[in-house]
């Protein structure tokens, strides 16, 4: 028995803790897709990961930023994005009581 605890334990610190949901949720226009991941794990707080990708790239995605939450979404109206300019995005959201904004710096020579 203890034999077995030793090695869940070591599972559960190795490949943290397991997911309870996943969702996924995508933008685009002309050119890019955003795709962010909400992750909720059964155990701690969960992590929303914003993923940009490019038609021309055949589906390759690039992680932009990931940040820890506290609320999910109930559906993709919850995130707004605008282009501050030619390589800076704004991300913005409610996250529990809180609003939240990510200004991100987009490469697009890695889109390539």
């Amino acid at each position: 028995a203890l034999s077995l605890a030793m090695v869940g334990g070591s599972a559960f610190m190795a490949l943290g803790a397991p997911v309870k949901n996943q969702k996924f949720y995508n933008y685009s226009d002309e050119t890019l897709q955003l795709i962010v991941e909400e992750t909720e794990p059964y155990f701690g707080g969960g992590t929303a990961a914003f993923y940009i990708t490019s038609a021309a790239q055949g589906g390759k995605a690039v992680l932009l930023a990931k940040t820890d939450i506290t609320d999910y979404a109930e559906s993709a109206d919850r995130y707004s994005i605008k282009w501050n300019s030619e390589d800076l995005m704004q991300i913005g959201f409610a996250d529990g009581i809180h609003y939240r904004t990510l200004t991100v710096k987009v490469d697009r020579s890695l889109l390539q």
